[in-house]
């Protein structure tokens, strides 16, 4: 189980690394599909976020296991209220 975690969320900051590469390149911006984009951000978040809480609840996690997961889970929760302050800025 300690593996897996410390192998999910290296995955979940690689998600996150790529997404914020994207967003900070204005790649997302270029994409005509909102639908893909909106997937790509909520996917990378609740990634995050998930594996943080996981690694959190378990008792046997080692410290830096827990140190990436609690970042990775700390990108989320910046993800999602990025998105909530993007939509509803484009909902005014």
């Amino acid at each position: 189980m300690n593996s897996a975690i410390s192998s999910l969320a290296i995955i979940a900051l690689l998600i996150q690394a790529v997404f914020w590469y994207a967003y900070l390149s204005n790649f997302l911006a270029e994409l005509n599909n909102r639908f893909i984009v909106d997937t790509f951000w909520i996917i990378a978040a609740l990634l995050g976020i998930i594996v943080g809480v996981i690694a959190n609840k378990n008792k046997n996690t080692k410290s830096f296991q827990l140190l990436l997961s609690n970042i990775a889970m700390f990108m989320g929760i910046v993800l999602l209220a990025l998105l909530a302050l993007a939509l509803m800025i484009t909902s005014m």
